[in-house]
C-alpha cells in the first residue's frame, strides 16, 4: 500500500469510528436515538417584604414603606451556640500515708568512706541523689547495709537490702 492510500484509510477510519461507537452504544445500552431539548421551568424567586423607616422632613411623622427583599430564603433563626460548662474543680491532694508512698528496692550497696554508693530501683544513687518516685537519698550506710530515704512528704524511711 502506498502512504497516499494509507493516509484516506486513516482519514475515512478516523470520521467513521467514533459515530459506529455512538450507534452501537445506543443500540446496546437501548439508548434514545436522539435528544429532544425541554422547556426550562422557570423559576421565581419569592420576594419577602421588610419594612424601612423614613423621615420625609424634620417637622414630618415617621413613615413606614415595605420594600422587596433581593434575599429569598425564609426567615433565618438566630444562631444559638450550647453553652459549654467547664468543670474547673481540683480536688486537694491528700496528705500521704506509708500505704500511698511508692515503694523503694535497695538491691546494692558500695561501701566507701567518702563515696559511698547504693544502687535503687536499678540505678545508681549517691547522697543526695532525688529518685524519680519522689524519694531523695539522705544517707548510706556501709556498716549495716542500709539506705536513709526522705519523701517530698516529709515521710523518712531506712531501706536495707533486698534478698531475694
Amino acid at each position: 500500500m502506498s502512504s497516499s492510500s494509507s493516509n484516506k484509510v486513516a482519514y475515512f477510519a478516523a470520521a467513521t469510528v467514533p459515530s459506529l461507537c455512538v450507534l452501537g452504544s445506543q443500540v446496546i445500552g437501548n439508548a434514545p436515538r436522539s435528544v429532544q431539548a425541554q422547556d426550562q421551568v422557570a423559576f421565581s424567586i419569592p420576594a419577602q417584604m421588610f419594612s424601612v423607616a423614613t423621615v420625609e422632613s424634620e417637622n414630618e411623622s415617621l413613615t413606614e414603606k415595605s420594600i422587596a427583599s433581593p434575599f429569598f430564603f425564609d426567615e433565618i433563626e438566630p444562631y444559638m451556640e450550647e453553652v459549654q460548662v467547664v468543670d474547673t474543680f481540683v480536688p486537694r491532694a491528700r496528705p500521704a500515708t506509708p500505704e500511698s508512698l511508692p515503694a523503694v528496692r535497695v538491691t546494692s550497696i558500695l561501701p566507701h568512706p567518702k563515696n559511698p554508693l547504693a544502687i535503687i530501683d536499678g540505678k545508681p544513687r549517691r547522697v543526695g541523689d532525688t529518685l524519680d518516685t519522689g524519694w531523695t537519698v539522705m544517707s548510706i550506710n556501709g556498716k549495716d547495709f542500709s539506705v536513709t530515704l526522705r519523701h517530698t512528704t516529709g515521710k523518712e524511711i531506712r531501706e536495707g537490702l533486698n534478698k531475694d
